[in-house]
């Protein structure tokens, strides 16, 4: 583009010019950190899940459990780690979002990874206390997966954490919503099956 408007011999001094550029701003920017999107697949099939479920195509939902379908013991970060410590914990394994607890193991909030990567690699000696954390959804093991399902749509979040009460809010498993996607229609299915054998 710069040769067809400019000319071949502007080429070399632009190279030059960018290069320049690019050493000396370092980490500055004119534009704010581009974040990693969201995912949207997984709150779109919540979604239509919850669809169904609300007009009698899945009843099992409301008879289904949160403890039937939770992971127990998630991975979780310490909110008195520095960033640093944290980053060894997300390349271990890999997930995008992490509760933060406390010495007591009280759920405090969650962490994106996309939060984490906008900060400067000098400040990661900072306790994760002072980044960015997120309000949780919590939920209790006896609560049905449709109570959850509808808060999750509401609140646009596509994890919820189990505590083992609402006053010490200690942490003990987490629900994404693809666990409850695949817990109805494995329900799904067995219906369906059943069915066909009546037939």
């Amino acid at each position: 583009f710069v040769a067809e408007t400019c000319g071949p011999s502007s080429i070399i001094p632009t190279v030059i010019a960018a290069c320049i550029s690019y050493l000396i701003s370092g980490n500055w920017s004119f534009y704010e950190a581009q974040l990693l999107k969201e995912p949207e697949e997984e709150e779109k099939a919540l979604s239509e899940l919850h669809y169904l479920a609300k007009h009698g195509f899945l009843k099992e939902a409301e008879k289904i459990k949160v403890e039937e379908v939770m992971k127990r013991n998630p991975v979780a970060i310490y909110e008195g780690m520095s960033i640093k410590e944290a980053f060894t914990i997300i390349e271990r394994y890999e997930f995008r979002v992490y509760p933060v607890i406390n010495n007591e193991g009280s759920i405090i909030g969650i962490i994106k990874v996309e939060d984490l990567l906008t900060i400067p690699i000098e400040k990661w000696h900072l306790p994760i206390s002072q980044t960015t954390i997120e309000t949780v959804l919590v939920t209790l093991k006896e609560d049905s997966i449709y109570k959850i399902m509808e808060e999750m749509i509401k609140r646009h979040q596509d994890h919820a954490y189990v505590v083992s009460d609402k006053n010490s809010m200690k942490l003990i498993g987490v629900i994404s919503g693809i666990d409850i996607i695949r817990k109805l229609l494995k329900r799904v299915a067995i219906q369906k099956d059943s069915t066909d054998s009546m037939n």
